[in-house]
């Protein structure tokens, strides 16, 4: 009874052929249990040894071992014996091309497989990388586009415009003034005698300074103590030079160097309470910054608030500008403190007396 007892269908023959290798044919015997534990039948043997000899060790191993099933099954499908002839069969050239190269080198398969499996992994990793890369120009380009609009905003533009107006309007009006300009020093807490000027603007729109009052007293005392103060004197001019350079840099504002921080997208506008702070970083030099406060109701510039630095040394340098009006309207620099704390050094300039030429 148990010799009558049915085995699995296994595929038919047809099937079993479209197989590419006789390792997989022999595989789908040992699987569909064409086979019971044991060797194959005598009769069956020959066509066995051809297979297993064509076939790799491993496949071989699965069959050892596997005793004879049915010359048929009772469903009619095929029997060991066909499936073995199957198995048997010439392959085609270029497969036996494969079988024999697999025969030599079987560590070329795994190898090849190992390949499949890292140029997987490489595609993914590329694929990520290529992410990435579009992440970032994506950034990039959404970057690009907000800064000008950050430069462009339409209330910024429009207050800028409205002080660069003024400012042309107040230096084109003062140019019909002189007045007198007094530079008080105040060096290490001691105050030093006050030293003026009759200013006007001259034919290139640069102002021309000439000095007032007696010219300075020379030192007193023996050859020694005049040449040490001739010397901290000059240094002092030397100083005050960089000082009225430095001044210049900053008052009066320069519309155009106002223009190009707003291009670059280095001014901003700040609003308080009816007045309006335009703010300009990088203004003069690279690190610095201009504050001007700004009446849009009566259209005048109040102030100047500006953090820079000096010297070689970039000694740190805070400039207070106030800005003042005279009676036809005309907005002018009233006084200037420039405090230098590395030299302890503070400069107060202070325009008075304006009249007009030929007046």
């Amino acid at each position: 009874m148990d010799d009558q007892k049915a085995k699995p269908a296994l595929k038919p023959a047809e099937e079993l052929g479209a197989l590419r290798s006789p390792q997989d044919r022999v595989f789908l015997l040992v699987e569909t249990g064409s086979f019971d534990s044991g060797a194959p039948p005598s009769h069956l043997s020959d066509t066995y040894n051809k297979v297993r000899d064509r076939g790799d060790s491993a496949y071989s191993a699965r069959v050892n071992g596997l005793q004879t099933g049915r010359e048929r099954n009772h469903d009619g499908s095929a029997s060991a014996e066909d499936l073995l002839a199957t198995a048997a069969a010439p392959l085609p050239p270029a497969h036996k091309a494969k079988q024999k190269l697999a025969m030599k080198n079987p560590r070329r398969v795994l190898m090849n497989r190992s390949l499949t499996i890292a140029h997987g992994k490489q595609s993914v990793t590329e694929s990520l990388v290529t992410i990435c890369r579009r992440i970032l120009i994506i950034g990039g380009m959404a970057l690009a586009t907000t800064i000008p609009t950050f430069a462009q905003n339409p209330e910024l533009q429009q207050k800028l415009a409205a002080v660069k107006q003024v400012i042309a309007l107040n230096k084109q009006s003062l140019q019909q003034y002189q007045w007198t300009e007094t530079t008080q020093l105040n060096l290490n807490g001691d105050p030093k005698p006050p030293t003026q000027n009759l200013c006007q603007y001259g034919p290139g729109g640069q102002v021309q300074k000439t000095p007032l009052g007696p010219p300075p007293e020379q030192p007193s005392g023996g050859r020694l103590k005049q040449r040490v103060i001739e010397k901290k004197k000059e240094e002092m001019q030397d100083y005050m030079t960089e000082v009225k350079g430095l001044l210049s840099m900053y008052v009066p504002p320069d519309p155009q160097k106002m223009e190009q921080a707003y291009q670059a997208g280095k001014a901003s506008l700040n609003p308080a309470g009816g007045l309006m702070n335009l703010v300009f970083r990088d203004y003069a030099q690279p690190g610095d910054q201009m504050t001007l406060t700004f009446d849009p109701a009566a259209s005048k510039v109040l102030s100047l608030t500006i953090n820079t630095y000096m010297g070689q040394e970039k000694d740190a340098v805070t400039l207070q500008v106030q800005m003042a009006t005279l009676p036809d309207g005309t907005n002018y620099v009233q006084q200037t403190v420039l405090n230098a704390t590395a030299k302890k050094l503070v400069v107060t300039t202070t325009s008075s007396n304006y009249q007009k030429m030929g007046g």
